[in-house]
């Protein structure tokens, strides 16, 4: 693989985006703390619990917006001058809340890096799925999740120890990064020339994306065929027919599980656990060790993926979490009693059961569903079956952290885990009996086999 040059830095480029989003996803968890203390706020006065609300999830309300946007432009102007276009508002949102003085500027900012995020975690996919072949598309597509996590853990690590204004001005600067090198190395996806008809330039991207080593010619003729016997869809067309329906649900289902199975709170509000736990290090600590994990863990997928299928691994990792969230449960629950004198036996506890979930989740769960996306439907729908399937997975997760504090309160720890851990037992079930194999088979494979 590492002899396609233009391939391995066209993604390698792309993935700072990913990188980007994901710092952005767990902002708030290393921020709010500072933006709430009179000490360390660039304020007047401190964020009240309310407005530190609105600034942890406007970027999932944005997120929600986003992938239409991105979608209508890269079947416009293709996918790489957009994804191009979306390294301009991350350095602008990233500097506006390095400099800012007032609330009202970081709502706007993060309402916009939010519209950035949804774009990109829709349009990385696409893009990914694209360019690759059917032998290394798994391997590729996980990666993005690996550059998404190394992203939370610089968020972790670094966002408690340096101030607002540092911490910001760091992404600031890699999305300039990433707009020099994409500019140089990014190659538009051989598709969308297909689409407007430019069958040279779609050769010659093949040829690029490929090493310039192998014959493109049939991989041209089959993205041709598939497109001739396309039209552009309409939303009516995503229901057209029973693989299209097929498609549609399976990747709803998907994101929704991903949003069910408890991750929100790791990503947002680590802190809170380990301090409501009784963990025995410190929150701060225990949020970095959870971005180290996080980040190690990123790459079991990629691995995972040449060995088995996405069906067993998206079902190992739902029976996992599901297992890890119940030990939290029964934890959290027992913790809380006055009777309880096991307590300082199993402070660690839940630190042990955290990693575990992290690391499940990110087998099959994190990335798996993002990949998928970019299998499951063809091109006359994908842009648009992809916007409205990530529009409902950006709007519940802003319900989901908008509310969550609230949720928390109410149920508990105990609770919510109990509940994320029966989504996450049907998450498993889902995966394994539902959802079909995509591993090793082309895109017109794929769709062949939902329509069967």
């Amino acid at each position: 693989m590492f002899y396609r040059i233009t391939l391995v830095m066209a993604l390698s480029a792309g993935d700072i985006l990913m990188f980007l989003a994901g710092t952005s996803l767990t902002w708030s968890s290393s921020q709010l703390p500072k933006l709430s203390h009179p000490s360390t706020t660039p304020f007047a006065r401190p964020l009240t619990s309310s407005q530190a609300s609105w600034v942890s999830s406007l970027l999932t309300l944005g997120a929600a917006l986003g992938p239409f946007l991105f979608c209508f432009l890269a079947d416009r102007v293709g996918r790489k001058n957009t994804l191009l276009m979306a390294g301009v508002p991350f350095t602008a949102c990233y500097l506006m809340m390095a400099f800012a003085t007032s609330v009202e500027t970081f709502y706007a900012a993060r309402l916009v890096m939010g519209l950035t995020v949804g774009g990109v975690c829709t349009l990385m996919p696409i893009y990914v799925g694209e360019i690759s072949d059917k032998t290394n598309r798994g391997f590729l597509g996980s990666l993005m999740a690996c550059a998404t996590c190394m992203g939370l853990l610089f968020s972790n690590a670094l966002g408690p120890f340096v101030s607002v204004q540092i911490f910001n001005l760091i992404p600031a600067f890699l999305a300039l990064v990433f707009l020099l090198l994409f500019t140089l190395f990014g190659e538009e996806v051989p598709h969308y020339y297909v689409s407007i008809n430019e069958d040279l330039l779609a050769k010659e991207a093949l040829h690029k994306l490929r090493g310039g080593i192998q014959d493109v010619e049939e991989e041209l003729i089959e993205i041709q065929d598939k497109f001739k016997e396309e039209a552009r869809g309409s939303f009516a067309d995503i229901f057209a027919s029973r693989g299209l329906k097929k498609a549609f649900f399976t990747s709803v289902m998907l994101l929704l599980f991903q949003q069910f199975c408890g991750i929100n709170v790791v990503l947002f509000y680590s802190q809170r656990i380990f301090e409501d736990s009784g963990a025995s290090w410190s929150p701060e600590i225990c949020s970095i060790v959870l971005g180290v994990v996080q980040f190690l863990t990123s790459f079991i997928a990629p691995i995972a993926l040449g060995e088995f299928g996405r069906t067993t691994l998206l079902c190992f990792s739902g029976i996992g979490m599901a297992l890890s969230e119940a030990s939290l449960a029964a934890y959290s629950y027992l913790q809380s009693r006055p009777d309880f004198q096991m307590a300082s036996y199993l402070s660690a506890f839940p630190m042990v059961a955290m990693v575990l979930f992290i690391t499940v989740y990110n087998t099959g769960y994190g990335p798996l569903p993002w990949l998928m996306l970019g299998e499951l439907f063809p091109t006359r729908v994908k842009s648009l079956a992809t916007s409205c399937t990530c529009f409902l997975s950006w709007m519940l997760t802003f319900i989901i952290t908008k509310h969550l504090m609230m949720v928390l309160d109410c149920v508990g720890l105990s609770g919510y885990f109990a509940i994320s851990a029966g989504f996450s037992l049907a998450a498993g079930l889902f995966g394994k009996f539902y959802c079909i194999e995509t591993r090793g088979k082309s895109l017109p494979q794929i769709q062949k086999e939902l329509d069967m």
